[in-house]
């Protein structure tokens, strides 16, 4: 999940962002990027159209 990580940086948007982009919570997000939550298709979805 590093590469999301990465790709967030660099359209510089915030966790929290993300994650009311995605409508996911906050720590959600922060536990996909550190590799600690398994993503469902369906998160991995919202997550990617959130980062367009």
């Amino acid at each position: 999940m590093r590469i999301r990580s990465r790709v967030r940086r660099h359209k510089e948007i915030s966790q929290e962002e993300l994650a009311l982009r995605s409508d996911l919570s906050r720590s959600y997000v922060s536990g996909v990027e550190r590799g600690i939550r398994n993503v469902s298709i369906d998160n991995m979805d919202l997550l990617a159209q959130a980062l367009g």
